[in-house]
């Protein structure tokens, strides 16, 4: 269980070579740490919702890097919390260089989908309004379709500490795990890219003179992702509606 009282931060863009990368920190400490490697005054200058030039500086006073800062003060953020968004430049050395100087001054590096928690906790997401049969249907499908399109584990991931969070407040979430393996599972029939054993399948196909194309499996597999989809609305709403 994390401590909901310490100040996070990571890296919200992809890890990697970039010409731009955004670091995102969250929570009440954020103005204490910004003032800690920011020349003095600079946080007098911030403004809510509006980038401000600074060079972000080591322990030693040197340059680690010119940087846009944009305030988020709470509420109005996406945990809720006092955000800070740092876009500096992309590449594996500056960003960690930077994240390592927000550690330093006191964040805490955050677990994966901990600033979707937070922002879960804290009222900032309730698409279905506690409506149990909603969220079933919401995960369910929303499962589905991202799983036809992108890789499902990182969704997944975030997922997971969403649903232990709702347990430890006293909620069954027993047909949220079935709906988001459900989801997750059927949803990588949808496209050639959405399941590995579609690849390997097709790239033995083409080998053996049938070639699958993208488009061509998009025809078949998408509408029998949304029957079986469809299939599993019905199980989960007979057995958990």
């Amino acid at each position: 269980m994390t401590d909901p009282e310490r100040t996070i931060a990571a890296q919200a863009t992809a890890a990697g070579q970039g010409a731009i990368a955004v670091i995102r920190m969250s929570g009440s400490g954020c103005m204490d740490i910004l003032k800690q490697c920011t020349p003095a005054a600079f946080t007098e200058r911030l403004r809510p919702r509006r980038a401000t030039l600074v060079c972000i500086r080591d322990a030693e006073g040197a340059a680690i890097d010119q940087a846009l800062v944009t305030w988020f003060p709470a509420p109005a953020s996406y945990t809720g919390e006092d955000t800070a968004e740092i876009s500096c430049h992309g590449g594996m050395l500056v960003t960690d260089r930077l994240l390592k100087r927000l550690y330093q001054c006191g964040a805490s590096p955050a677990e994966p989908g901990e600033f979707t928690k937070r922002a879960f906790l804290n009222g900032r997401m309730d698409l279905t309004k506690g409506h149990m049969t909603m969220t079933i249907l919401l995960i369910l499908w929303v499962s589905a379709i991202v799983s036809s399109f992108l890789d499902n584990i990182p969704f997944v991931a975030t997922l997971i500490p969403l649903i232990l969070t709702m347990q430890s407040s006293g909620v069954d979430v027993t047909p949220l795990w079935w709906a988001v393996s459900l989801g997750a599972c059927l949803g990588g029939n949808g496209t050639l890219i959405g399941a590995s054993a579609n690849v390997v399948l097709s790239g033995i196909s083409t080998r053996h003179g049938f070639p699958i194309t993208f488009a061509s499996y998009l025809k078949v597999g998408f509408p029998m992702m949304l029957v079986s989809v469809a299939i599993s609305t019905v199980f989960l709403l007979i057995r958990f509606g």
